[in-house]
């Protein structure tokens, strides 16, 4: 973000007020960020789209709209609640203020410590970025001698996040570090982390679909269907800190196949469905893998709807809907 590490909110607060009071595209507001930041395309295009990534901004069919967590941060002027979803959203996040609450570290140091929880970073640039969010909310304070430390305002924030413990190896929801290739799409797929599903605490009100991605049987299905790729000789991919932040996808020939999986119960079924099916056309809109030409878009859930319409719902809108038991209709 522009203007240094004490002033990531205060950009971001401009830009905010920027979208909420114009109709602007990510191309516009791209230009917009140069122009008022004075940064580079690349730069400007990167704090867009990350910005659209995690769901700060979130586009809609007259533009970009400023995100729910971020119109509530707003609103109570209240940082907490932002540097929560983006504790909920960047992995190594509420960990890095968990590190500096125990002795003041280097960024040296915090860059050494993201190899424990499965970041091999070869430069400082994501303790970094990371230290911009947390600084510029009053969570950390450098010292003399260039360490950073813990505030009590910090202490207070992370009493409240359930933190991953070193060795635990990033996935689920949170945007994990960039893995580039420029032979295929994705990342290895990793399967979701059940150990910290039944430790996640609801700190102030958070993204339904970070609920969801936390329970056992969005796990279960994730996992079933992961297996039904090996099955049928294909391997299963999970997605990088660059692009859509879909459950799972696979590739057959020069098509790639983006899904996102939703549990269902009796009384949210409705709700899953309608969100499951925007997020998954956005995913495929998005999606860019070297070598292929076709997207298509997979929405994968428990059991099959209670509702016989949203079958055909999704035929009409070029999605799959599939559940467990038919997986292998995908491979036909």
């Amino acid at each position: 973000m522009p203007l240094g590490y004490n002033n990531y909110l205060s950009s971001l607060r401009i830009i905010c007020k920027q979208v909420d009071g114009h109709e602007m595209s990510p191309h516009t507001l791209t230009e917009w960020i140069q122009f008022r930041f004075g940064t580079g395309e690349k730069q400007a295009r990167k704090i867009e789209s990350f910005l659209r990534r995690i769901e700060v901004l979130t586009l809609a069919d007259d533009g970009l709209k400023v995100g729910k967590p971020a119109s509530k941060w707003i609103e109570s002027q209240d940082s907490g609640i932002l540097l929560a979803f983006l504790h909920s959203r960047v992995q190594f996040f509420g960990e890095m203020l968990s590190e500096v609450s125990e002795q003041p570290r280097s960024s040296e140091e915090l860059r050494l410590a993201a190899a424990n929880y499965g970041f091999n970073w070869t430069t400082r640039t994501q303790v970094g970025r990371r230290r911009g969010w947390l600084q510029s909310a009053g969570m950390i304070m450098p010292l003399d001698g260039g360490t950073l430390t813990i505030t009590d305002t910090g202490r207070d924030l992370l009493a409240k996040l359930t933190v991953h413990r070193p060795g635990f190896n990033p996935t689920g929801p949170a945007i994990s570090e960039p893995l580039p290739t420029k032979e295929r799409g994705g990342s290895d797929y990793k399967s979701p982390a059940r150990q910290e599903a039944t430790e996640r605490r609801r700190v102030f009100e958070v993204d339904p679909d970070l609920i969801d991605r936390g329970t056992a049987a969005h796990m279960d299905v994730q996992d079933e269907l992961a297996k039904a790729v090996r099955s049928a000789g294909l391997e299963p991919r999970s997605p990088e800190f660059e692009g859509p932040q879909f459950d799972i996808a696979w590739q057959i020939g020069d098509s790639a196949f983006v899904v996102e999986v939703k549990s269902m119960t009796k009384q949210n079924e409705d709700r899953q469905l309608r969100l499951g099916l925007g997020q998954v056309l956005s995913y495929a809109f998005l999606l860019d893998w070297p070598g292929t030409n076709d997207v298509q878009a997979v929405l994968a859930v428990e059991h099959p709807p209670t509702d016989t319409y949203w079958s055909e719902l999704c035929e009409e809108h070029g999605v799959i809907l599939t559940w467990p038991g038919i997986f292998e209709d995908l491979f036909d």
